[in-house]
C-alpha cells in the first residue's frame, strides 16, 4: 500500500495461546476422554454432539491429537487467541462482544428493512443479502440480569447488537461519536422496557480503512454494489488478520465493521469497534463481566 507504513501493533501469535472449540460426536470414549482431563463440556441431546474448547497450552491438547486426531478428519475447529495482559494494554482498538443472552426473540423482522433477495439454499427458498434495523427492538421476553452484571445479548446473536443496563449507560455516556441508546419494546404491548438500553453502534468503520491481505479482503454485492469485509478464515481465526489504518480512526467514536463469511456478500455478522479510551472506562468501573475483547492491528 503506497504511503503507508508497515509498522503495526501485532500480537505476537508465534508465541500466543490459542483455544481450540470443538463439536463432536457423543461416543463414550470422548466423554471418558474429557472427564479424565477434566475438560468442561457441553451436551447437545437433540443433535448428539459434545461441544467443548481445549488451549494448545493443556497437556490434554496433545494427547486428544493423537488418540482423537482420526475423528477431526474433514474438522475445522474455530480457533481463537487468548492475549496476556500486557498485549491488551497495548492495543489501541478492539473488537467487542458479549458472551450473556438474556432477551428472546423469535421473529424481528418487522424491525429491519430488507433489501437485495436472493434464493438462500438448494430449496431455492428466498432470503436476503442485506438487513438493516431500522426501529426500536420488540422482544418476546427477557431474563433479568444476575448480580454484577450490566450488558447482554439477544438469543439470536443479530447483527449490531449489544444491550445496556441504566448504571452502564449512565457510566459510558452519551458523547461517544456514533453510539445511540435505543429503548427496547415488549412484542405483545409495545410497552417500553425500563431502565434497559440497546447500544446501537451507527457509524460504520470506513471499507477504505481496511488494509487486505491473503484472509482479508473486500467484497461487493452483485446487485447493490454494497462492501463488506470477507474474512476467509472465519469469524474467531479472522479477526487476528484483520488491519486497520490509524488514520481513519477516532479514538472518541465507536464503529461497526460489515463482514461477511461468504464471497456473494451475504450479512453475516458486525463486529463492534472500540477504542483504548472505551476499554479503560469499562475496566475502570468493573462492568465489564461477561464481555470479551479480541485487539486489532493498526497501520501507522
Amino acid at each position: 500500500m503506497a504511503g503507508i507504513s508497515k509498522k503495526c501493533y501485532r500480537p505476537q501469535k508465534e508465541n500466543m495461546e490459542k483455544l481450540h472449540y470443538y463439536c463432536l460426536k457423543k461416543s463414550k470414549y470422548l466423554k471418558k476422554f474429557l472427564e479424565k482431563y477434566q475438560v468442561e463440556y457441553k451436551e447437545d441431546v437433540y443433535l448428539g454432539c459434545y461441544y467443548f474448547e481445549l488451549s494448545d497450552a493443556n497437556q490434554a491438547y496433545k494427547k486428544f491429537l493423537r488418540y482423537f486426531g482420526i475423528y477431526l478428519l474433514g474438522e475445522y475447529p474455530q480457533i481463537q487467541n487468548h492475549y496476556s495482559e500486557e498485549e491488551m494494554q497495548g492495543a489501541e482498538w478492539f473488537v467487542l462482544e458479549c458472551l450473556v443472552e438474556k432477551i428472546h426473540v423469535d421473529d424481528r423482522w418487522k424491525d429491519m428493512i430488507m433489501k437485495c433477495p436472493y434464493r438462500a439454499n438448494v430449496f431455492r427458498r428466498e432470503g436476503y443479502r442485506h438487513k438493516k434495523q431500522i426501529q426500536e427492538l420488540r422482544v418476546d421476553s427477557m431474563e433479568r440480569l444476575k448480580k454484577r452484571r450490566y450488558f447482554c445479548v439477544t438469543n439470536a446473536r443479530l447483527t449490531n447488537e449489544l444491550f445496556c443496563n441504566e448504571t452502564a449507560k449512565e457510566i459510558l455516556g452519551t458523547n461517544w461519536i456514533g453510539l445511540e441508546y435505543w429503548h427496547i419494546r415488549k412484542k405483545n404491548t409495545d410497552e417500553i422496557i425500563p431502565e434497559f438500553y440497546q447500544m446501537y453502534f451507527q457509524k460504520s468503520l470506513p471499507i477504505e480503512s481496511i488494509v487486505c491481505n491473503k484472509s482479508v479482503s473486500i467484497v461487493k454485492c452483485p446487485k447493490c454494489g454494497m462492501q463488506r469485509v470477507y474474512l476467509k478464515a472465519g469469524l474467531l481465526s479472522g479477526i487476528s488478520f484483520i488491519q486497520i489504518k490509524k488514520e481513519m480512526l477516532n479514538d472518541t467514536s465507536v464503529y461497526y465493521m460489515p463482514i461477511t463469511l461468504d464471497k456473494k456478500c451475504i450479512d453475516n455478522y458486525d463486529l463492534l469497534i472500540i477504542s483504548r479510551k472505551f476499554y479503560q472506562l469499562l475496566k475502570k468501573y468493573r462492568i465489564d463481566k461477561g464481555l470479551q475483547y479480541e485487539p486489532l492491528q493498526i497501520i501507522y
